[in-house]
């Protein structure tokens, strides 16, 4: 599922633009493909890096800056700095 999503993302443009993007297992099987999909028609040039793995992994990620976003199950109060 990973490979696909990141198939989905795949290149096409002379500049393209790169979001990191961090998501839970079932976010990636539930609606992570559809809405990889909807971008990819909206934003040609969009480049995908995929980071599949726990919630509390993806907030450390996020919070040190390796990842842009994150679709997660995770409450806010923790994320607050």
């Amino acid at each position: 599922m990973q490979r696909e999503a990141k198939a989905e993302m795949g290149g096409g443009s002379a500049r393209p633009v790169s979001l990191r993007v961090g998501a839970i297992e079932s976010v990636q099987h539930s609606r992570l493909i559809d809405w990889i999909q909807r971008m990819r028609g909206m934003h040609r040039e969009l480049e995908l890096e995929l980071t599949v793995v726990t919630s509390p992994v993806l907030a450390a990620q996020v919070k040190r800056g390796s990842l842009d976003m994150v679709l997660t199950a995770m409450p806010a109060a923790p994320w607050t700095t």
